[in-house]
Order: C-alpha cells, then structure tokens, then sequence
C-alpha cells in the first residue's frame, strides 16, 4: 500500500513511523519550516525530519489550491 502522509507536529512523528511499518510512505507532506528561537533560524517541522532520516522525500507547500500539490502526489503513486 502506497501511503501520502500528511501531519506537522511532533506527535504526527509516532503516526508516521506507524504507516512506515503497514506500508510504502512514498510522500510526507508538511508545513513549511518556520522560524525559531531568538536568532529566529529557520527549523523544520519534526515529521520533515523523521522523513529525512528515513529516506522519504518531503513535500512543504505553501498553497494548496494551486495544483502542485495534487500533481506531487499524484506523480509519488
């Protein structure tokens, strides 16, 4: 089963490594990096880094309506 995976936050992070046991995450998409801190540097969301450390590619968009997203998806099936 190929599986899109959508979620941001640190607790998406147990869900994901869940769909990487049941099937191929062939996309994870999450909210673009914000920033942080008091040097306000850029951080990326910790399903963005879970995906990195397990090799899966990451989609961050910033518009949904715009088609690239759905062409993203489509084009990881």
């Amino acid at each position: 089963m190929r599986i899109a995976f959508f979620g941001t936050p640190t607790f998406a992070v147990s869900c994901l490594d869940a769909c990487t046991r049941i099937g191929d995450v062939a996309l994870v998409i999450a909210q673009p990096d914000k920033p942080s801190g008091r040097g306000l540097s850029l951080t990326p969301p910790p399903t963005k880094v879970r995906a990195r450390e397990l090799g899966i590619p990451v989609e961050q968009p910033t518009k949904v309506r715009d088609g690239a997203l759905a062409k993203s998806i489509r084009d990881a099936a």
